[in-house]
């Protein structure tokens, strides 16, 4: 197991990220730390996502959710992460409502993170 953690700044936000890498899965954790956001977590969504041996899109269901945006927008998350990675995706992204033109870039973030540890080929370019 190794755990990766990093911030960046993004528009207003700063984001912290926390990816567990472990042997055919990965946990996903974003979530933005601005002092508003301290100690509140209004969108906290857990999900799973996991690709299926002759299926296209990958399975995906939400653990827990505080509301029904952020399930869409974790699950949305994992379930796109796994088909890129053929990995079982538990994906945890605290966004704020106001924040969705940032989850492509986050993606990306993360999937780069993952291909520079070699953890998924960089060639795997399904979409």
């Amino acid at each position: 197991m190794e755990v990766i953690a990093f911030t960046e700044q993004m528009a207003d936000l700063r984001m912290r990220y926390q990816l567990t890498l472990m042997n055919d899965s990965v946990f996903v954790w974003v979530q933005p730390t601005t002092d508003s956001s301290q100690g509140s977590l209004p969108n906290l969504s857990i999900s799973l996502g996991q690709a299926l041996q002759n299926e296209s899109l990958p399975s995906a269901t939400t653990i827990f959710a505080a509301a029904p945006t952020a399930a869409a927008k974790s699950r949305a998350f994992a379930q796109k992460l796994a088909k890129r990675t053929s990995l079982a995706v538990y994906a945890c992204v605290d966004l704020p409502d106001d924040a969705a033109v940032l989850e492509n870039t986050i993606f990306t973030r993360v999937l780069t993170q993952l291909q520079t540890r070699n953890f998924v080929p960089a060639h795997n370019h399904a979409s």
